[in-house]
């Protein structure tokens, strides 16, 4: 009975967030001329409003849906949502991010020629209100002496830290980024050591971790993002040589981390090991059950 109930939520939220991303398409073509966001800006973000939708929950029963112009609500008991665009905003929405009903987090960012633009809104009202919080990014991005790519990815906290870290325009071969810390709501901002510019979570302050180029290694910090150690991991007999895939560790209720570890052959997924640690990550064992190959988690 459980699992239906589990699995009739699941499908409720899922045909809720895709009739949500319908709406916010219709709506934000129709509200076109009273967007806070500039003539040129818009031109630039019609199309990529189509294809650039995000979401996430921030409970069962409620979630969001960003747009590169847009910021959107939902309560999917009802089905009612409203826009909580800020008012302010004057950039494309990079990353936007609720991590209470109350407490969100929204970037704007556009990147010219020269010069990476940037904005950080903050609420704690659930998006009635936002607070604009200066041109700290903004200041720190302007030192970069590196292009950077429109890719961001996040780490945002509801106790007002937060990582923020921005792909450099390189080749598609390399992997690398400019990572920056704030401690108070994104108005002063840190620039900090990446190991890659793939995901990354940190447990807290000091201890994070990333997945290195490609996702064949993680990579873990213990002093802020001010340097990063390969974490070692030790495949049973004969798969010391495979190509390994890993991804980023997730705290079980008891406060271990598990990790999944994929290995390939050709190019196909032919096995999934879970890993534990008890000690922060600092070390790693194989757990005895070998998961179904089929997809990764």
């Amino acid at each position: 009975m459980k699992a239906n109930t589990q699995l009739w939520w699941g499908l409720r939220i899922m045909i809720a967030l895709v009739w949500l991303m319908v709406s916010v398409i219709v709506i934000s073509a129709q509200s076109a001329d009273t967007s806070p966001v500039t003539t040129s800006d818009r031109q630039t973000a019609e199309v990529a409003d189509l294809a650039e939708v995000k979401f996430d929950l921030i409970d069962p029963t409620q979630g969001w849906v960003a747009t590169r112009t847009h910021l959107f609500s939902a309560g999917f008991e009802g089905g009612d949502w409203k826009e909580i665009t800020p008012s302010a905003l004057a950039l494309p929405i990079a990353e936007a991010k609720f991590v209470s009903p109350e407490k969100g987090w929204v970037i704007g960012l556009k990147r010219e020629p020269t010069l990476t633009s940037a904005e950080v809104f903050t609420t704690s009202d659930g998006g009635s209100s936002w607070t604009n919080q200066g041109n700290g990014l903004q200041a720190e991005l302007t030192k970069s002496e590196t292009p950077l790519a429109s890719e961001v990815k996040s780490d945002l906290r509801s106790d007002g830290s937060g990582w923020v870290l921005f792909k450099h325009a390189t080749s598609s071969n390399f992997s690398m980024g400019s990572l920056f810390y704030t401690a108070d709501w994104g108005r002063n901002w840190e620039l900090r050591s990446a190991a890659s510019s793939e995901r990354f979570v940190f447990a807290n302050p000091l201890v994070g971790y990333q997945l290195s180029a490609h996702g064949s290694e993680l990579m873990m910090t213990r002093d802020g993002a001010k340097t990063w150690q390969s974490v070692p991991i030790k495949l049973s007999a004969g798969l010391q040589d495979a190509d390994i895939r890993v991804d980023l560790p997730q705290q079980t209720k008891k406060g271990w981390l598990v990790m999944p570890v994929y290995v390939y052959q050709d190019e196909v997924l032919t096995q999934t090991y879970l890993f534990e640690s008890r000690d922060e990550g600092l070390s790693w064992e194989q757990n005895k059950t070998s998961l179904e190959p089929k997809q990764e988690l």
